[in-house]
């Protein structure tokens, strides 16, 4: 049996960055699609404010991401973010991906019939990898 993707991320847990230790939360997926519930983001969440000035050289050190919704976000030093590949592996081929008739994006579904998953969060639009573009369906 293959690994998991959080296990195979968490065999390399990555450190806080130095001097932000007392702000950072512990590791973990941080980021998950509305839809599926799946894990899309991994890193250390924020736990406290630190003035704009430490946000802006925390910033300069890695990717800072809001998650959550409008009413209720964390921001998030993200360290790992779920690829193409890693999806492809974990949840099976692309059964088919889904935009708007105008082409924007709706959603991609990985697995099997029986066993579908759909992601609708835009960081899963990877409507450039040539294996998305044949299974692409415009809806109405």
């Amino acid at each position: 049996m293959s690994q998991s993707i959080a296990e195979m991320i968490e065999e390399t847990v990555p450190i806080k960055p130095e001097g932000f230790e007392d702000c950072l939360g512990p590791w973990g997926p941080q980021g998950f699609d509305y839809y599926c519930g799946e894990p899309l983001t991994w890193g250390f969440k924020l736990t406290r404010r630190i003035g704009e000035e430490r946000f802006t050289e925390l910033g300069k050190l890695g990717k800072l991401k809001y998650v959550g919704s409008i009413y209720d976000s964390d921001v998030i030093f993200v360290t790992h973010e779920l690829s193409f590949e890693e999806a492809k592996s974990k949840y099976g081929p692309v059964l088919r991906c889904d935009v708007g008739p105008l082409g924007g994006w709706r959603s991609i579904t990985f697995g099997t019939e029986e066993k579908p998953y759909e992601f609708r969060c835009k960081e899963c639009d990877w409507r450039k990898e040539p294996e998305v573009i044949l299974k692409t369906i415009k809806g109405r």
